[in-house]
């Protein structure tokens, strides 16, 4: 598959959430224009430098883009911080159509839903019932990302990233929907340990909308803790690239650290003596 053939299948591609830039246009003067896709200064190689442009590329090419532009797609790599200037640049008095800003930024599920202290390192939106114990959410990855900072990819996004945003979905499908019998334990006094993972690259993931996709099986309870395993599949323009496979345990807050805690020791006592 050529590059220009991957933008035809791109521009026909569903995408739900939208921003409004706020100008008064005539309505049938947005049904004419350019499709453009924007993503992070990372992928500069990604870009065809024409519809399919990095950040700094369409700053420097607003006017242009104002001129032509019907919608603009955001993809992976741009950040909340960098919407807002992109928003200001193109919403301009003398613009005599309105764009559409198509982005996911605004629908990140809180950091503190799956385990993280900054938002800019939350990669997915918030997860959608598909059916019992099945759900969805798109990635969404900030130019400030941690798994995006320190990476050398200047095209694909890295295997790490995808394992931790299929981690993150995990964690939140499971404390949004809590499904049986996770249902009947208080959500806020659990805590996830993982004790293994599948994981198999199929195609590489490229900085433009992805979907993930979860199936909880195997979920049991004791009365002490909570077992069971995730699959998690990322697809892109409808092809499988990715599938992970979590099995994890659930804990009591203080039953995980009771058991951290005893372990941290054992390992401490093994340090020392073996220094004697």
């Amino acid at each position: 598959m050529t590059q220009y053939e991957l933008i035809d299948q791109i521009s026909v591609l569903p995408i739900d959430y939208a921003t409004d830039l706020g100008v008064q246009a005539n309505a049938d003067a947005t049904q004419s224009g350019v499709v453009f896709y924007i993503i992070g200064d990372r992928f500069t190689q990604f870009c065809d430098h024409n519809v399919v442009l990095n950040y700094s590329e369409a700053l420097e090419q607003h006017a242009i883009i104002s001129r032509l532009a019907r919608h603009i797609v955001l993809g992976q790599g741009i950040g909340a911080t960098q919407l807002v200037t992109l928003q200001k640049v193109l919403n301009s008095p003398a613009k005599r159509r309105a764009i559409i800003i198509k982005q996911q930024l605004s629908d990140r599920v809180p950091a503190a839903l799956v385990d993280k202290l900054d938002e800019q390192n939350v990669l997915i939106t918030r997860p959608t019932i598909v059916s019992p114990l099945n759900y969805s959410c798109h990635l969404v990855v900030d130019a400030q990302c941690r798994d995006l900072a320190d990476c050398e990819n200047s095209e694909h996004l890295p295997g790490g990233l995808l394992i931790e945003a299929a981690k993150q979905l995990f964690i939140a499908s499971i404390r949004t929907h809590t499904p049986a019998p996770l249902d009947q334990v208080p959500q806020d006094h659990l805590r996830y340990l993982l004790n293994g993972m599948q994981v198999q690259f199929d195609h590489f993931v490229f900085p433009i909308a992805a979907e993930l996709h979860l199936s909880l099986h195997d979920i049991k309870n004791d009365g002490l803790r909570t077992k069971g395993a995730a699959t998690v599949t990322i697809t892109q323009l409808g092809r499988q690239c990715c599938q992970i496979t979590f099995y994890a345990h659930a804990y009591n807050q203080a039953v995980s650290a009771s058991l951290e805690k005893r372990c941290g020791i054992r390992i401490k006592n093994r340090l020392i003596a073996a220094e004697q």
